[in-house]
């Protein structure tokens, strides 16, 4: 007999289409991916676009076949150094933190829900790139130092 979990039954289903970029030279220089997290089954979608369109539709790049989801739902654009949601005139809006926004930077914890469909922010290199350019000053630092001279017992 073949059981369906009931946990992955009631995940909301969604596909991805990210095209390539031709010219990867072409993302902004502060560019930072992101990391959108679905609920409640904690599937990562990784976002490498400085442009993102949500939707209903089959040529988005983050697709939700959902009733509650236009077609052109809304968008996630990387300006100012910043990622931005934006709407895109939907039927049923969009929320951030359970208020409904036309237009709002997002931040890591936000939670953004489309339709029936609710996504955690991550900004996964954020933290990590700080912490590995921390560590490459370091070692730059201790290799520029001069050497201490070592004392002699007696």
């Amino acid at each position: 007999m073949n059981r369906i979990d009931p946990a992955h039954e009631s995940a909301p289903r969604f596909s991805l289409r990210i095209a390539r970029l031709s010219n990867p030279a072409a993302l902004p220089r502060d560019f930072v991916p992101l990391q959108l997290v679905l609920l409640p089954g904690h599937t990562p979608i990784e976002l490498n676009q400085p442009e993102i369109l949500i939707g209903r539709h089959s040529e988005c790049d983050l697709r939700l076949p959902s009733p509650e989801v236009s077609r052109c739902h809304c968008r996630l654009l990387f300006q100012a150094g910043r990622w931005w949601l934006k709407d895109s005139k939907s039927t049923n809006g969009v929320f951030v933190n359970d208020q409904r926004v036309d237009a709002v930077a997002i931040r890591a914890g936000d939670v953004i829900r489309v339709g029936e469909f609710a996504f955690v922010v991550h900004q996964p290199n954020s933290t990590g790139a700080a912490q590995a350019d921390e560590s490459v000053y370091r070692s730059i630092a201790a290799s520029l130092a001069p050497p201490q001279q070592q004392r002699r017992a007696s």
